[in-house]
C-alpha cells in the first residue's frame, strides 16, 4: 500500500533520521523528500516542484513520475501480474539513455493530459543530462 504522509521536523532533524523514524515505525521502502502543504494540495505548484527536482538531478525522473501520477513503478516492465498495458492503466515512457519506464495505475487509466507531463518531464531530465555533457560555453566579444 502506498501513503503519503506529510510530516513537520524540527530543523536540526536530517534526512537519515526522518528514514530512521519511518523504518523504526514499520515503514518499508520509505522515501522523503522536502514539500511543502501547498506543493501536496496544488496540482501545479506539485508539478512544477517535481520539475525542479528532475532538473536538479535527473536520476530523480522514476520518482518523480511516479509521485506526479501517483502510480506504482514497473520494474522490469509490465508482466503477468501487472494490468493489461493496453487498458490504459500501464504507461510507458523513455529515460534520458533511452531505458524504458514503466508505471501503472491499476485504479483508474492514464489520461492523455497525465502521459504528456510524464512525457514532458523526461523530457527535461534529458535536456538536462545533455546540457551537464555539453555546456554551452558563451563569450562576449568588445
Amino acid at each position: 500500500m502506498l501513503a503519503d504522509l506529510l510530516v513537520t521536523t524540527p530543523e536540526h532533524a536530517t534526512h537519515s533520521d526522518l528514514l530512521a523514524a519511518a523504518a523504526a515505525g514499520g515503514g518499508q521502502d520509505v522515501k522523503a523528500w522536502p514539500t511543502t502543504a501547498l506543493a501536496l494540495a496544488d496540482g501545479q505548484t506539485k508539478a512544477l516542484s517535481l520539475a525542479l527536482r528532475v532538473a536538479r538531478n535527473p536520476d530523480k525522473l522514476l520518482l518523480a513520475v511516479a509521485d506526479l501520477l501517483e502510480a506504482r513503478i514497473l520494474p522490469g516492465g509490465p508482466s503477468c501480474d501487472s494490468p493489461r498495458p493496453g487498458d490504459g492503466t500501464v504507461l510507458k515512457i523513455l529515460s534520458p539513455g533511452l531505458v524504458p519506464l514503466y508505471f501503472s495505475r491499476p485504479q483508474a487509466p492514464f489520461t492523455p493530459a497525465e502521459s504528456a507531463r510524464a512525457h514532458r518531464l523526461a523530457e527535461l531530465a534529458e535536456q538536462t543530462e545533455l546540457s551537464r555533457r555539453h555546456p554551452v560555453t558563451v563569450s562576449v566579444l568588445d
